[in-house]
């Protein structure tokens, strides 16, 4: 129960940086963030966690386009 809250509140912090990320973050940044959420979101499946890093892909693509 010890390790359950500290991870909680990782888990918390990740998602909330991940949301913010447009707002104060980069191109460059914002594809880190999103590559690294699509790597704890899908662990266990690796053909979601490809799909999902190739949305952060084309996200950073649109995002350098403006």
């Amino acid at each position: 129960m010890k390790l359950a809250k500290p991870a909680v509140v990782v888990a918390l912090i990740a998602i909330v940086a991940v949301i913010t990320a447009p707002i104060w973050g980069g191109c460059d940044f914002q594809y880190q963030a999103c590559s690294s959420w699509c790597d704890i979101r899908h662990f266990s499946s690796d053909l979601k966690k490809v799909t999902c890093k190739a949305g952060c892909a084309a996200d950073k693509v649109a995002c350098l386009a403006k």
